[in-house]
This record gives structure tokens, sequence and C-alpha cells, in this order.
């Protein structure tokens, strides 16, 4: 029996080499180390990812493919897998396969951004697509929030948010009908910079209401979501110093990618 297995690890499916053609990994796997075997495998993989050796969102080997790569039996394999799983590095999809998970991207509750603007102060690789600019009758709560009566037309902003290419967010703003934008104005600007830079409005607060929704098939589509996951919907009202509203925007989140975090103030006594 050898007391070593040298085993070629890999980024995508059963490749042993990186885009250019390079070998990625060579590990030597410790058989009669105190340290078990499925720690091992399980450490490996850890190294790999933090040393970018594996990106995010890259497709983990199946099992029998790291069983012929490790020398070791399933039950093994899945025991490291258990433990990176446990670690939230990667994540198990059913008929889709193994990969290396994404960071939860955080939105906290304690100043006035925008979602662009807080992906971006994460260090995030962020872009946007703008998919519809309308005048549209919106849904009902949504005149109610922007306090106009029913039917009232009001412009309206689709937008898809990615990070590191891949869909995180759509939101729908709507805004009152006086507050017009041309189309190129939308395209490269988002709303608060428009409506603070173009239209010199001073935004002061924001009213938001946070919920778990089942999303309808289409946006399953868009953000690429599975369609078992629900969605993180966040309701935002914005309200200028004059305490007018002046945007109503709706926003649904991949939960498997994002969350919400408040930091809250005490006032006086608490009692619990």
């Amino acid at each position: 029996m050898q007391m070593y297995a040298y085993v070629l690890s890999c980024i995508h499916g059963v490749e042993m080499n990186d885009k250019r053609g390079n070998e990625v990994f060579a590990m030597l796997i410790k058989r009669e180390s105190s340290i078990p075997i499925y720690q091992q495998i399980a450490d490996d993989i850890s190294d790999m990812i933090e040393n970018g050796k594996m990106q995010k969102g890259d497709r983990l080997p199946t099992e029998f493919e790291l069983v012929d790569k490790y020398d070791v039996s399933r039950a093994t394999v899945r025991k490291a897998i258990s433990q990176l799983v446990e670690k939230d590095m990667i994540s198990v999809s059913p008929g889709k396969g193994m990969f290396i998970k994404n960071p939860v991207i955080e939105m906290d509750f304690n100043e006035l951004r925008g979602i662009y603007e807080i992906l971006a102060m994460q260090g995030l690789e962020t872009h946007t697509e703008v998919i519809g600019y309308d005048k549209v009758i919106p849904p009902p709560y949504i005149s109610k929030n922007l306090e106009l009566p029913v039917n009232e037309e009001v412009f309206s902003i689709e937008r898809i948010y990615y990070v590191d290419k891949q869909p995180l967010a759509f939101s729908t703003v709507y805004f009152p009908s006086e507050l017009e934008f041309t189309e190129s104005q939308v395209q490269e600007k988002k709303i608060y910079d428009l409506m603070q830079n173009e239209l010199s409005i001073v935004l002061d607060k924001a009213k938001y209401t946070i919920k778990v929704s089942q999303a309808k098939e289409y946006l399953n589509d868009l953000l690429d979501n599975d369609s078992n996951t629900p969605f993180l919907k966040m309701e935002r009202t914005t309200f200028c110093t004059k305490k007018q509203p002046r945007e109503s925007t709706v926003a649904y989140f991949r939960s498997d990618k994002y969350q919400f975090n408040f930091s809250i103030t005490k006032t006086g006594e608490i009692n619990i």
C-alpha cells in the first residue's frame, strides 16, 4: 500500500488544467496522517477556493469524479462535501451539481443609499441593465405610497442588478410623471442620482418593508433562481425634505445571495 496518493484536482468538471492550459493543483493525500482523509480533501478544496484557484460560481467535479481523483471511497468524499456545505463554502443543487458558493451580500439599513451604491461600496463587481422605462398605471398600493390618485399614470424603471456577472436582484422604481427623465439619463444614472443631481431634490428618509415572497416564474428565469427558493422582497418609499414621497420601489433579491441587516438604537427603557 502506498503511503501517498498523488492527486490532480480541477476547477471545471474533469479538466485538470486552467483556461491557459496550466496545471491547477497538485496534492498529496497522506494516508497515515492523524488528519482524517475526508478532512484533508475538505481542506484541499477550501484552500483552492481561498487562493482563487477555484472561483465563485464554478462547478465542482461530481462525487464520482472526486472519488477517482482522490482515490478514496464515495463515503469519504461525501463527508468532505458535507463539511464544506456546513461551512457555507459550497452549495448542492439537485440535478445541477455542486458549486462554489458566492458570499452572501449584505445591505445595512442605517443610511439612505441606493441598491447599486450599496453593492459597489462592498467592492463588488456590479453593473445594472435597464429592461424597461415606461409610463404606467401602478398597483393601487404604489399610488397610495406616492400619495397619488388611483389610476394616475407614473413612470416606472425596471432594472436587473448583477454582481460578478450573475443576476442578484430585480427592481421596479415608480415615480410621479412630473419627474420625467430621458431614456439616456435613465440608462446612465440611478434614481437617487437623477433626483438629487438633475432635479436638485433633497432626499431625506425612506420607509422600508421586507417580506419573503415566492416570486412569479418569469422572475425565477430572469434571476436564474431555483423555483423552490423564495425571494426577499423589499418595498421602499423615499421622501424629500418637504415630506413628499418622490419614489416607490419594489425589489426582489435572491435569498441565497443576499441578506438585510438592521441597526437599532436604544431610545428608552428596554422591557423583554
